[in-house]
């Protein structure tokens, strides 16, 4: 072979640009053929899309679209992060790195307008990002930090406009001459946790890229509007109904609710606001875990699913459960380093029988876990519209309670030329969900959790409470796999200690009035007012308290 000669094309990007150019019914048969010779459409490479105008959303944008038409002043899909800034900071190269992050990746500057009543991806040309400045400096060192914390729950609670943009908003807080917080917020509609972690280092390349002299990097050959319109074309190709169908197979036509025991009456119209309860898992404990999962052929996420799906169990009273997961859903090589809203969700369907052993639980959701994962290319969009769940502002559809691990990465040091960058994790203060609980290992494998929760349900010692069951549960169930689940004592000694100050036999309550000696007060006063309409049937307070007594009598005959 001489230099000359011309390398063969990749014949799996040929056969995609052809399905691209291809319209939507011919698509369809195309696809259908390659699968019948055994080539899978999702196989095939992502291709770049035509701009020549606006472009459809993804399943996820056009449901958090759908969610911010709702509520537009709602913070709960709003992605917070930061990076304390140590040493001499040089402004006009983070203002450089900013600019080059939204002129490489098109989801940092795309926008939603509505055209004919849809809406629609609009890439605006690269512009220069609007740095806010606020200098703390000489605020006193004793009320800095909480002055500081003040500014960055401000600032993430400030709401976004998805049809004119921009969508991301960046902060430059200064603490003192040689000490900065820059504080980034994004709305998940452009970007997702993953999308987080690529922003920051790219914009630790590219500032090091400015204060040396080196052009900034161009951007790359994939953009996320590119996977949402295969995405799209994929599904509606017949890929979706594939995937559907597997779904709605295991999860059945009927979705159980979750109701847990709430402090408050649920509002109509949630606000969404939410706290966390951090905790560490002892170090005994998470090597236990470790070896359960082992031993089951499992994860340490299945095994702490299934102690999650127990203490739901208990909690709520309801065997037949439903736990949101969230996936990150980048399983392509193609779409690793693209910022965007990648992660989708899964519903996995959990059966908690109090007679089963926690081993066979185990061994039930592993299974489970394993099945979603084959099939965790479908939209968690179109499962709620082909499942058509009893829609309401106040709840979730599908789930109530979500459960997500990882790996632990906070506090990563990175450098920006000579100074120092550290990740800051910022508590955004809302609950996309009544109760979820975030694990994480870390690379000594400690093992951190969150519970986040709603305010508006639940007090937080209600969920501090839950928190401690939590981990007696894992405690019993590494102790005694195999004893059955409704054997397992969740009981902390502070709920001891407060049964016995409820049994205790020397305490003197005041007498409360029944229910039925209220009505019969009733029936003697107003014998003849209305007490009870069933349809056509009437019943007057005097009817209703001599048919009570007639079948009291009845019973106590029995």
């Amino acid at each position: 072979m001489n230099d000359m000669t011309v390398p063969p094309a990749d014949p799996m990007r040929a056969i995609a640009e052809r399905v691209a150019a291809l319209p939507a019914d011919k698509r369809r048969q195309f696809l259908a053929q390659l699968d019948a010779k055994g080539i899978s459409a999702q196989r095939l490479p992502i291709v770049p899309a035509s701009r020549d105008g606006d472009l459809p959303l993804s399943h996820a944008q056009r449901r958090l679209w759908l969610l911010w038409q709702l509520e537009p002043e709602s913070t709960a899909y709003h992605i917070t992060g930061g990076l304390r800034l140590s040493g001499s900071l040089d402004p006009a190269a983070l203002q450089a790195a900013l600019d080059g992050l939204v002129a490489r990746h098109e989801a940092l500057r795309t926008v939603f307008p509505k055209a004919e009543g849809e809406p629609r991806q609009r890439i605006l040309p690269p512009a220069s990002l609007d740095l806010a400045r606020i200098d703390l400096s000489a605020v006193p060192e004793a009320g800095r930090q909480a002055r500081f914390d003040e500014v960055s729950a401000a600032d993430a609670r400030r709401t976004f406009d998805l049809a004119a943009g921009p969508l991301l908003r960046a902060t430059l807080v200064t603490l003192a001459a040689d000490e900065h917080v820059l504080l980034l917020t994004l709305h998940h509609i452009v970007a997702d946790g993953w999308s987080l972690d690529l922003l920051v280092e790219d914009l630790a390349r590219g500032y090091d890229d400015h204060r040396s002299g080196r052009p900034q990097q161009a951007a790359s050959g994939i953009q996320y509007a590119d996977y949402a319109v295969w995405q799209r074309q994929l599904m509606e190709a017949g890929e979706g109904e594939r995937l559907l169908a597997s779904w709605l197979d295991r999860l059945g036509p009927a979705q159980p609710v979750l109701e847990l025991p709430a402090d408050r009456p649920r509002p109509s119209e949630p606000s969404w606001r939410g706290d966390t309860v951090a905790f560490d898992l002892p170090d005994d404990l998470s090597t236990s875990l470790r070896a359960l999962a082992q031993q089951q052929g499992a994860t340490l996420f299945m095994v702490l699913l299934a102690g999650f799906s127990v203490l739901l169990r208990r909690l709520g009273g309801q065997d037949e459960l439903r736990v949101g997961v969230p996936v990150a859903n980048r399983q392509r090589q193609d779409v690793e380093a693209v910022i965007g809203c990648f992660v989708n969700t899964q519903v996995l369907p959990v059966r908690v029988d109090g007679r089963a052993d926690f081993r066979s639980l185990l061994a039930a959701v592993r299974d489970t876990a394993l099945a979603a994962q084959s099939h965790q290319a479908l939209p968690f969009e179109r499962l709620v519209e082909a499942l058509n769940p009893e829609r309401s502002l106040s709840r979730n559809p599908l789930f109530q309670a979500m459960m997500q691990h990882g790996r632990r990465r906070d506090a990563v040091a990175l450098r920006l030329g000579d100074v120092r960058a550290e990740t800051l994790a910022r508590p955004g203060g809302s609950a996309q969900f009544d109760l979820s609980l975030t694990t994480a290992e870390d690379e000594a494998g400690r093992i951190s959790a969150e519970l986040d929760f709603a305010t508006e349900l639940f007090d937080r010692s209600t969920v501090e409470r839950w928190r401690d069951s939590f981990l007696r549960l894992l405690q019993q169930a590494v102790a005694h796999p195999d004893r059955p689940l409704a054997r397992l004592d969740l009981q902390t000694d502070a709920d001891r200690q407060r049964l016995s100050q409820w049994n205790a036999t020397d305490v003197t309550y005041e007498p409360v009035p029944t229910v039925l000696s209220l009505i019969e007060r009733q029936a003697r006063a107003t014998p003849e007012a209305e007490a009870l309409v069933f349809g056509a049937e009437r019943l007057s307070y005097a009817e209703l308290d001599r048919r009570t007594n007639r079948l009291a009598q009845a019973l106590a005959s029995r």
